[in-house]
């Protein structure tokens, strides 16, 4: 995987959003903490965050959460532009966000707000799998979005 990963980091400048989000996204599912590669994701993934569709959004705030690893630049950056196109936001992207924020303990109220909007708007298109990571997720953060918690409770 060293090997691996100093290719990536050595071509991580021409990644896609898409190839950011499955490289990180593939070391996260492996399990191996690579910790030059992760930096270099996030410096390239700032570059290249307005063009990130809301997968790609979710996919590497989720990736660095897998890792409990947080860049304080990019997790900002990923909740500036998440809330920003939070209506675009399938129920998996949704949850997966705020599931990802909620492990990195990253609180941003902004964001939180306008993903339970998200979630109360779609929420007959959930699974129980995304609303219940969706829940846990608002359980573990000091946000409390009353709509929210009464939408999930009927």
């Amino acid at each position: 995987m060293t090997s691996l990963s100093k290719a990536a980091i050595a071509q991580i400048a021409h990644f896609s959003p898409e190839n950011l989000e499955t490289t990180a996204w593939s070391f996260a599912t492996l399990v191996v903490r690579n910790l030059p590669l992760l930096p270099s994701i996030a410096a390239s993934a700032m570059r290249s965050i307005t063009a990130m569709c809301p997968r790609e959004l979710a996919g590497i705030a989720l990736a660095f959460a897998r890792f409990c690893f947080s860049d304080t630049p990019l997790m900002n950056a990923l909740a500036v532009e998440a809330s920003i196109t939070i209506t675009e936001f399938a129920p998996r992207d949704l949850s997966n966000t705020v599931w990802a924020f909620a492990r990195l303990a990253w609180g941003k109220f902004k964001l939180m707000d306008s993903v339970a909007e998200g979630v109360i708007a779609t929420m007959d298109q959930f699974s129980s799998r995304d609303l219940a990571n969706t829940a846990w997720a608002f359980s573990r953060l000091p946000v409390r979005n009353k709509p929210l918690l009464d939408a999930i409770a009927q």
